[in-house]
């Protein structure tokens, strides 16, 4: 999505330009996720949200491993 913010939309003819800025506006009010099932929305705050708990895992194993 940055490459499309970047993209020179002058350089390309109208009606594509007209694409160009509808797809960016799309994206950035209604960025994709991922939904198996339905049950639970796989997006950028999930993904971030696991990482900070293997991360917090990880560090309490490795305070319990250096205490032994």
């Amino acid at each position: 999505m940055s490459s499309l913010c970047r993209l020179d939309v002058a350089k390309l003819p109208e009606d594509l330009q007209k694409n160009v800025l509808m797809m960016t506006l799309r994206l950035t009010s209604n960025p994709p996720t991922i939904s198996p099932g339905n049950y639970f929305n796989v997006d950028r705050s999930l993904l971030t949200s696991i990482v900070c708990s293997l991360t917090t895992y990880l560090i309490i194993l490795v305070q319990f491993r250096d205490s032994e």
